[in-house]
């Protein structure tokens, strides 16, 4: 289904991402379905437009997709960044590049860190939910801030390290 000839398939939603790194950035197209969350692929090669405009002109052209279409921009440099400890943490920001990069990843077939099913991955991942602190999930009047142990800390550097590398590869 992230094929461009199969562009016109009943799509729950479709977004323009704009990935952020280093100096430069790119858009590709997100899609949501019944089964899966992924990445436009042209044959098994992501998709990439150097434009905003561009990535909305090829929707149009290729899909008879109805709803409006947002974009959202991912900026790795605000997780290098926090890898860096030159920002403060943000469980928000984390989590939502940790779950890009793992569509992104389950779409073109490299393997990410963060697509790890351990316990200690886990782990991690459910205290950066929580972190979040959305309202239906955290009803009492009490702000979550995860904690990390060293070993999760570890762990996450490693998960945000691999995330980078795997968006800078998509930038070539």
């Amino acid at each position: 289904m992230s094929h461009l000839q199969q562009v016109d398939t009943q799509f729950d939603c479709l977004e323009v991402i704009c990935f952020i790194i280093d100096e430069s950035e790119f858009y590709c197209i997100w899609f949501s379905d019944d089964k899966t969350d992924g990445f436009l692929l042209d044959g098994s090669i992501l998709k990439v437009f150097q434009s905003k405009d561009a990535a909305l002109t090829f929707l149009k052209s290729f899909s008879s997709y109805k709803k409006i279409i947002k974009t959202t921009t991912y900026n790795a440099n605000k997780i290098v960044q926090i890898v860096m400890r030159t920002i403060p943490f943000d469980s928000h920001i984390v989590l939502d590049f940790w779950n890009i990069v793992g569509d992104l990843s389950n779409s073109i077939g490299i393997p990410y860190e963060g697509n790890k099913k351990d316990n200690l991955t886990n782990s991690i991942y459910d205290k950066l939910f929580y972190g979040n602190n959305l309202p239906t999930i955290n009803t009492s009047t009490r702000i979550y801030t995860p904690q990390f142990t060293g070993e999760e800390q570890v762990r996450l550097t490693t998960i945000l390290k691999d995330g980078i590398s795997l968006v800078r590869k998509m930038n070539l």
